[in-house]
């Protein structure tokens, strides 16, 4: 915990740009859907696209260009393998396999924005946070299973757009990058985000 506090205190030091003033500090809530698609260790266990997502973040202007906020996210993963052969724990067995990962990575989050005349708002920015991750393969009537919480760091980049004084839309993609405990070796993957958000 302590690290997580040093990190984003020295990330908030970097920026030295005026404080914004109250009555002009916006605040927003974003819900949004997510794709996902695995990289590294994540894309061997499932390589897949991923439909499946939801995440919701809060934020609010803390400098005329910067904010502060958190957001949790639920990417669900799936892949049937198929029909093989498979080595697992110095065993070979045959049959169909199913392959299915949870991921529920939460974290604060800093951006630096640009607005523009248009009502668009270009944005890019980190989190930092953790996951907490479950893994399921199913194979035959055997389920092998694996949970964890991982240490977390997740860049974005993205826009949004004003669609009214009180709404806006939203596109992103972000990295989610998970290091490696004892265990389980990073699980790292992209999200794209498109959803709205309320004022």
């Amino acid at each position: 915990m302590k690290k997580f506090i040093t990190i984003l205190a020295a990330a908030s030091l970097l920026f030295t740009v005026k404080p914004a003033k109250a009555q002009d500090r916006e605040k927003i809530f974003n819900m949004y859907y997510s794709m996902g698609l695995g990289t590294g260790d994540m894309a061997d266990f499932i390589s897949k696209y991923s439909w499946r997502g939801f995440g919701m973040e809060w934020k609010t202007d803390v400098f005329d260009n910067a904010s502060l906020g958190f957001g949790a996210e639920w990417n669900v993963f799936y892949e049937d393998m198929g029909y093989d052969t498979y080595t697992r724990d110095n065993l070979a067995l045959s049959g169909e396999q199913f392959r299915y990962a949870n991921m529920f990575p939460m974290t604060a989050r800093f951006n630096y924005f640009k607005d523009n005349a248009a009502g668009m708002r270009f944005f890019g920015g980190a989190g930092i946070g953790t996951t907490y991750m479950i893994h399921d393969l199913d194979m035959n009537i055997y389920r092998w299973n694996r949970d964890t919480w991982q240490f977390l760091i997740a860049p974005e980049v993205g826009v949004s757009y004003d669609i009214s004084p009180e709404n806006t839309i939203l596109l992103s993609v972000k990295y989610n990058l998970n290091f490696k405990t004892k265990d389980v070796p990073s699980q790292s993957y992209l999200a794209f985000n498109i959803g709205f958000g309320f004022r």
